[in-house]
Formats: C-alpha cells, sequence, structure tokens
C-alpha cells in the first residue's frame, strides 16, 4: 500500500481537496467530506468519529479512493465505511 504523502498526492492529482482543517465551523453545506484512514486510526477516536458522523463526514477505507479512480467513478459508500 502507499503512505500518507503517496495518497495525499494522488487525491490532489484527481482534482479532490485536502485539507488538514478540522473546524467543524468552516465546514461548507453541500460538501461532500470523507475522511480516508484505516480502522485502527478511530480506536480511540469515538467522541471526534461521532462529531464528525453528526455533521455528515463519512469515514472510508483508502481502497474506496483507489477502486474509485481504477473504476473512473465514485464507489457506494458502504462497502468501505469503517467505524471505532
Amino acid at each position: 500500500m502507499m503512505n500518507n504523502e503517496e495518497l495525499i498526492e494522488l487525491v490532489q492529482l484527481s482534482g479532490a481537496k485536502h485539507t488538514t482543517d478540522s473546524h467543524f465551523s468552516r465546514l461548507q453545506p453541500g460538501i461532500t467530506r470523507i475522511v480516508l484512514c484505516e480502522k485502527e486510526y478511530l480506536m480511540n477516536r469515538r467522541e471526534m468519529y461521532e462529531k464528525c458522523i453528526q455533521s455528515g463526514i463519512h469515514f472510508l477505507t483508502p481502497e474506496w479512493f483507489l477502486e474509485s479512480l481504477v473504476q473512473y467513478r465514485i464507489q457506494p459508500f458502504q462497502e468501505y465505511q469503517i467505524s471505532p
């Protein structure tokens, strides 16, 4: 698999936006927000996860992004969703 820097570069090359901004007050309505991470990342972050989910943020595995690129269309979230 690839490291974070490589994944970020691929995200940017695909036309998606990468951000490290975690302030909920700045979330614009109508924009789909996705956090690409492994389940282990969420293990001790349940409170943050719940807050994000309530704000409409999706947590998906990096495989979702890669499969969407390979298929040249956005894949359904369900198969790739993760939770703590």
